[in-house]
């Protein structure tokens, strides 16, 4: 087969991958099956009980990708499995839908990578606003830091 195809190795393999967020692990997800990353789930995401954590749902998302097949991408919770054999995280599984998901698509929240994604957006931001105040004053001849009160007409 040729690559690409969807029997191919490209699509449905057992190709697991680590991301850094649940964003980014869904749009890996769709990329391995050929899903276009603007593609909308053809229908409502659909709750399933969690096998493994009854008392949580998983939710499945449906698509087709570009060779009309129908892929489902299932995200799962975290579990342990209680034996020491095996932890894993939250991730998503993909594959073609009605077969057995041969994918998993991990990502690790972590709370520093958060935090420092924020403050740096938010060091960013202000920056930015800062610039413009900047220019503003530059264009209106304002010198120091007060800006003279806006008169109401």
């Amino acid at each position: 087969m040729a690559s690409g195809d969807p029997g191919s190795s490209k699509f449905n393999s057992k190709t697991d991958s680590e991301s850094h967020s649940a964003r980014e692990a869904y749009r890996t997800a769709k990329d391995r099956n050929g899903v276009p990353r603007s593609q909308s789930p053809l229908e409502h995401p659909t709750k399933i009980v969690d096998g493994n954590n009854p008392d949580q749902f998983v939710t499945e998302y449906k698509h087709r990708n570009v060779y009309g097949e129908s892929i489902s991408i299932r995200k799962d919770n975290s579990i342990d499995y209680g034996d020491g054999s095996q932890k894993q995280g939250p991730h998503y599984n993909a594959g073609r839908t009605g077969e057995k998901f041969k994918q998993h698509h991990n990502y690790n929240v972590d709370i520093n990578d958060i935090r420092q994604h924020y403050q740096s957006a938010r060091s960013r931001s202000q920056s930015s606003v800062m610039t413009s105040i900047e220019r503003v004053r530059s264009v209106r001849g304002v010198i120091d830091n007060s800006d003279p009160p806006i008169k109401s007409e």
